[in-house]
């Protein structure tokens, strides 16, 4: 509840910019993801002699730090066989995708992300959905010392493009379609040497192959997935599994214009009363 109570401004000024986002979503169709991440909170460079000097909360807030998705096996296991039943969770779907991210030379400031399925009766990538890089509104890392994981909670937007030229379109679809599956290789795709991963407007600037298993109730979707991924700009990628829970209800407020902004504050409340109440 002190998390609570110390998020809550920052939270409601987050949701009205998603409000004003979507309403002024211009060419692009805005779609709001509310997610908590499990995982750790990994400070660097720590010097414990600076931390005696400074109050502690001094001394973190200088620190660099980063949020590690990875969770191990057993993690997975007691979410599978503990969580989705006290949830009151069903199994919803099982899906497989690759994410190709490019960088567009004519929108300086934003990348493109291609979800793409398996055709299986060509062994080719078809293009799904494209989309600009996410806004993130907010990002709370939470820590919680008594507990086995650490939380991130984000909101965000998701901008997915209405009107793609047919040259833009092109361009993308030959650039998906040029390459090659293949398990060996990070991200699980390469290009052949004669068909590069680049053309006169994009280049690919990272790969992602996910699986997933998705559970659901009426609130929320709990999507356990394994990634496989490289960032092809600095040459390194992982294979992760990751634990996320949507909060498919409280993006359905958000969603509607007509709904009050402060109930969704208390939603929030519930819902980090339920991860502190089920999750370890």
């Amino acid at each position: 509840m002190s998390i609570a109570k110390e998020i809550q401004r920052d939270l409601f000024a987050s949701f009205q910019n998603v409000r004003s986002e979507m309403h002024y979503g211009g060419t692009e169709s805005i779609k709001p993801s509310f997610v908590v991440r499990f995982g750790k909170n990994v400070l660097h460079g720590i010097d414990l002699d600076t931390i005696r000097t400074l109050s502690v909360k001094t001394a973190l807030s200088q620190l660099l730090r980063s949020f590690q998705k990875d969770v191990p096996n057993s993690f997975v296991k007691a979410i599978l066989e503990g969580v989705v039943p006290q949830l009151g969770a069903d199994f919803y779907a099982e899906k497989e995708y690759y994410y190709i991210k490019v960088f567009d030379k004519y929108r300086r400031h934003a990348n493109v992300t291609c979800k793409c399925r398996v055709m299986n009766a060509v062994g080719e990538l078809d293009v799904c959905k494209i989309e600009l890089n996410q806004v993130r509104h907010m990002i709370l890392d939470i820590s919680y010392l008594d507990k086995n994981r650490d939380l991130r909670l984000m909101l965000s937007t998701k901008r997915i493009f209405r009107n793609l030229t047919d040259g833009e379109k092109y361009s993308l679809r030959k650039l998906v379609k040029s390459a090659v599956i293949d398990s060996s290789m990070e991200g699980g795709l390469r290009w052949p040497m004669e068909k590069e991963s680049r053309d006169d407007r994009y280049v690919v600037i990272g790969v992602w192959h996910a699986k997933s298993k998705a559970f659901r109730n009426s609130s929320m979707r709990l999507k356990l997935r394994n990634v496989d991924w490289i960032n092809c700009r600095t040459s390194t990628g992982n294979v992760e599994q990751e634990v996320t829970l949507e909060m498919t209800d409280i993006d359905r407020k958000l969603k509607d214009a007509n709904m009050e902004l402060h109930p969704v504050n208390g939603m929030v409340d519930d819902t980090l009363k339920l991860l502190w109440d089920h999750f370890n």
